[in-house]
């Protein structure tokens, strides 16, 4: 049984949250109360996966042609929240300091938008999601991961 927004509001006015003890079905409270795990059927997490692979795969071709200050290779690509972005994780070969690293995240960041055309072309998806670089150490390297906020 569907519940009208008045009723919603009016049971949430009367109590913190609403839940199975109010007399909903449990489906039901999730769509209510705002829970994402309702959203998430069990193979989201494999879809996900699998299109961060897809993603990497192009980035890694893609990455190699850059003129970049430093020679790069793309470690993964691990999914952002709710997909609408997805985090590329960027080891460098060789020794670089923080603000060479924060040189190789901003210049990734300025090509993101040809990037993400190329990804586009690759994968079959109605929208793109977003690249956030990251730079993360070598196996091995104790430095700290530089990462880039989208503004």
């Amino acid at each position: 049984m569907s519940i009208s927004r008045r009723i919603r509001e009016q049971m949430l006015a009367l109590c913190g949250s609403i839940g199975e003890e109010d007399g909903l079905n449990h489906r039901d409270a999730k769509k209510l109360t705002g829970d994402s795990s309702s959203r998430n059927q069990p193979g989201d997490q494999h879809r996900q996966l699998r299109l961060c692979k897809q993603i990497a795969n192009t980035l890694s071709q893609f990455v190699n042609e850059l003129p970049l200050a430093a020679d790069v290779r793309v470690a993964d690509v691990v999914p952002g929240q709710q997909m609408s972005y997805v985090v590329v994780r960027i080891c460098c070969i060789g020794e670089l300091d923080a603000n060479s690293k924060k040189a190789v995240v901003h210049e990734l960041g300025e090509v993101e938008g040809w990037l993400r055309a190329e990804v586009a072309r690759t994968i079959t998806r109605k929208r793109v999601p977003r690249l956030r670089f990251e730079v993360v150490p070598q196996a091995g390297e104790n430095n700290a991961k530089v990462e880039a906020n989208d503004e």
